[in-house]
């Protein structure tokens, strides 16, 4: 399988704390271990997003969320509900193997 461009995870979690750091990690696996391909993050009080610079396919889908990470995109946590935290994870270009 080949991987090439951006990548977002779209992550919905309920969290019981006013803020957390969210990772995520796309890993090949395979029968001699696994490699990290690539990572991204998130503060999940900055999960506002820039509707002008984030990127979206003909969907409407986002494909590459831009975060501003201001005082002004700050938001809570809203504790104990559902939220969606999109997760900008560094784009690759990449070839995964047959079975891993």
């Amino acid at each position: 399988m080949h991987i090439a461009g951006p990548i977002t995870l779209n992550l919905w979690a309920t969290l019981s704390r006013p803020d957390a750091s969210l990772y995520a990690a796309l890993t090949d696996v395979s029968s001699s271990g696994s490699e990290e391909i690539t990572s991204g993050g998130l503060d999940a009080q900055f999960r506002a997003l820039d509707p002008a610079k984030t990127w979206r396919n003909a969907k409407g889908q986002v494909i590459l969320p831009f975060h501003p990470f201001t005082a002004s995109s700050l938001a809570p946590v809203p504790a104990g509900k559902p939220e969606l935290y999109r997760i900008e994870i560094f784009p690759t270009d990449t070839t995964i193997a047959k079975g891993d």
